[in-house]
């Protein structure tokens, strides 16, 4: 994971199985990644297969967990953190997932 360059790179494809997201992603040097969520319990994209790519934060707490949770109360918060991808273009959220843990490996 410490080797992934996330800046001006791209996600190609989105799958989500039960439990995980799994993300496509190419970065800068043409590489493709694997970015898996694991322990997911919900993520929201909005146009993100396609878009170019400025960071990943990693967050504790933000709107879109406290609405996951709100809707989904049999599922356990306090293990979830939220990782953000955010455009490298507007800097906005174009896709969000509600996890346990993020890795990634080249594919």
């Amino acid at each position: 994971m410490s080797d992934l360059v996330v800046s001006d790179g791209e996600i190609e494809r989105i799958v989500s199985v039960a439990g995980s997201l799994e993300i496509v992603f190419k970065d800068w040097k043409e590489d493709k990644w694997l970015i898996l969520i694991d322990g997911l319990v919900a993520f929201e994209s909005v146009g993100a297969e396609g878009e170019t790519l400025g960071e990943i934060v990693i967050e504790e707490e933000n709107e879109f967990k406290s609405r996951v949770f709100k809707m989904r109360p049999d599922k356990s918060a306090v293990r979830a953190r939220i990782f953000v991808f955010k455009s490298a273009w507007s800097g906005r959220s174009v896709l969000q997932a509600v996890g346990a843990s993020l890795g990634a490996c080249i594919i």
